[in-house]
C-alpha cells in the first residue's frame, strides 16, 4: 500500500512521521477505529507519555484521555501510535501537513468528520500532498 505514497521527502516530513500516518491510515481505512464524541465520556488527566491508543477517533481532539484510553484525530493518533511522545508532530509540519490536522475553510464540524472521511483525506495527502478535505466532505465538487 505505500509504495503508491509519496515519500517523507517529497511531503517535506519527518520519516518517522509519514510511517505514523500510514499506521493510521491503515486503522481508519480498516474500519478499527470508532468515531467517539467527548461529550459521551469523562475526561481523566493522564499524563500525555502515559495515554493509552484506543482506538477512539475524532478529529476535534488532539489526544483526549478518557477512562479506557484515548481519543484523538488524525495527528493525534500517529502520534500516539509513533510513540514518540507528545507534541512531536506539531515541529515537523508543513502547511499541507497542517491543513490535513486543521482543516480551513470547511463547513463542517472538526467533531462530525468520519473516520472513514478522515481515511480519505489522509490517503489524499499521501498520494498528493493535499488532503482536499472540502472534497473529502462534499462541500465541493471533485475537480477534473
Amino acid at each position: 500500500m505505500s509504495k503508491d505514497f509519496l515519500t517523507s521527502r517529497q511531503l517535506r516530513i519527518d520519516g518517522w512521521v509519514r510511517d505514523a500516518l500510514v499506521t493510521t491510515l491503515e486503522l481508519l481505512e480498516s474500519g478499527k477505529m470508532k468515531h467517539t464524541q467527548t461529550d459521551d465520556v469523562r475526561y481523566e488527566r493522564v499524563p500525555m507519555v502515559d495515554r493509552q491508543f484506543s482506538h477512539d477517533f475524532n478529529m476535534g481532539e488532539w489526544n483526549f484521555s478518557h477512562e479506557c484510553g484515548s481519543i484523538c484525530c488524525i495527528g493525534g493518533t500517529a502520534e500516539l501510535l509513533s510513540g514518540r511522545g507528545p507534541h512531536t508532530i506539531s515541529t515537523t509540519q508543513t502547511s499541507e501537513l497542517h491543513e490535513l490536522f486543521y482543516p480551513d475553510d470547511i463547513e463542517t464540524f472538526y467533531a462530525d468528520i468520519t473516520p472513514a472521511q478522515a481515511g480519505q483525506a489522509l490517503r489524499n495527502y499521501l498520494t498528493t500532498g493535499e488532503a482536499k478535505w472540502m472534497v473529502v466532505l462534499g462541500e465541493v465538487e471533485l475537480e477534473d
